[in-house]
């Protein structure tokens, strides 16, 4: 037997960084990936204490004024997006023109028409043609290592993602993207033998407060006479492969 576990979670404000003068990084991620940025967003407190990271869900966005977020996004020394689509993507495609932001914009895992509105460090725009053929292209070095830092999903990732953004003159001092598998397992807990019970959760079931979970859930079904086996995994084909 399988238990599939989903849930939204929401989002925050959290003050992080390194710096006699604080760096601001101002983001909208998605609902489905809020998790790892929020416990992102802490481990990324312990080195940067000064630094100010404050993020938002598109729910959360949608209960903002349009001179609200064209404020913050003018103000943010670095303006961050992933994951966000559909008339979200549309509204920020247009808040981001009227802000007049004209560099320190990344955008990764969006619309097209969205993506086109990054501006490294310099201000070039982001050449997708040029970034999909050529990853090292200088004009898009900066958005294709947002990218890869995304991309390799995880806590560690998001956390070195915001250093590398907000701190990109010590790039030397934190790690590359490093993925993490598709598809994790935890170690059988209960008696050898006894009927196995899986819990499936998204790649972020492993995290504090997710784990917390977790481990009731295991501890009732031991009760039970029966072992448990918790499995993280990413959507699409690595959750098929999780429950296969």
């Amino acid at each position: 037997m399988v238990i599939i576990r989903t849930f939204c979670i929401c989002f925050l404000v959290l003050l992080i960084g390194q710096s006699a003068f604080a760096e601001q990084l101002f983001g909208v991620v998605s609902e489905r990936n809020s998790a790892t940025a929020a416990a992102a967003s802490k481990q990324f407190t312990e080195a940067y204490p000064d630094s100010e990271i404050s993020l938002r869900t598109p729910r959360q966005l949608s209960r903002m004024s349009d001179t609200e977020i064209i404020d913050r996004i003018s103000e943010a020394d670095v303006f961050f997006v992933a994951g966000v689509f559909s008339e979200d993507a549309d509204r920020l495609n247009r808040l981001i023109e009227a802000s007049g932001k004209a560099e320190n914009v990344y955008i990764v895992s969006s619309t097209r028409n969205l993506i086109s509105r990054s501006r490294d460090e310099t201000g070039a725009r982001v050449d997708l043609e040029a970034s999909e053929a050529n990853a090292l292209n200088i004009t898009n070095a900066s958005w294709s290592r947002a990218n890869d830092y995304w991309q390799a999903r995880g806590v560690d990732n998001q956390a070195n993602l915001f250093a590398a953004l907000l701190y990109p003159d010590q790039l030397d001092q934190i790690l590359p993207p490093v993925p993490i598998a598709p598809v994790r397992f935890d170690e059988v807990v209960g008696p050898s033998g006894a009927p196995l019970i899986g819990i499936v959760d998204y790649d972020t079931g492993d995290q504090a407060g997710n784990a917390d979970l977790h481990e009731r859930l295991c501890t009732e079904l031991v009760s039970q006479s029966a072992a448990c086996l918790s499995v993280y995994a990413d959507w699409g084909a690595a959750s098929a492969d999780a429950l296969e």
